[in-house]
């Protein structure tokens, strides 16, 4: 999260949507197709965690060049976390979703996600594509986790 939040930063002014607001990170989580097939509410207990795979994103502007990503991609390495990992542009494709609000700490995550399954069923929808989390507060391993806010979001049909 800290080297999306310092290739976004490293953005030239006019491809960045916020040049003065944090960085807004989504986080899209899949398990593998050999993976059990899981639902909203036991989208993190109904396999291992080991195998879930993960794209970590940020919103930048429709401007935003190939090139200026590779530029603030190298201008980041000095600085973040992971000079290794790679950055390109992404478009998230257009679906219907079901979100909620989370307030308060990851480990409590499961009731709201519970809550959210339940609303979709009771829609008769399912989830179709990535487990998606909003993250709308920068956070690291010392922040006080009581007053974060996540969007929980699944794609559903």
């Amino acid at each position: 999260m800290a080297f999306v939040t310092a290739v976004e930063a490293s953005l030239p002014g006019a491809s960045r949507i916020s040049p003065s607001d944090a960085c807004v990170i989504e986080i899209l989580y899949w398990y593998p197709k050999q993976a059990e097939s899981v639902e909203i509410e036991d989208f993190y207990t109904g396999n291992s965690i080991d195998l879930l795979e993960y794209r970590i994103t940020t919103r930048v502007a429709d401007s935003t060049t190939h090139n200026a990503i590779v530029s603030a991609r190298r201008d980041a390495a000095g600085r973040a976390d992971d000079p290794g990992g790679e950055v390109e542009l992404f478009t998230l494709p257009e679906s219907l979703v079901v979100q909620v609000m989370h307030h308060g700490p990851f480990k409590d995550e499961f009731e709201t996600l519970a809550r959210l399954g339940a609303f979709a069923r009771e829609r008769n929808l399912r989830r179709s594509g990535p487990h998606r989390e909003i993250h709308i507060d920068p956070f690291t391993a010392q922040t006080p986790q009581d007053a974060l806010r996540t969007i929980l979001r699944d794609p559903v049909a």
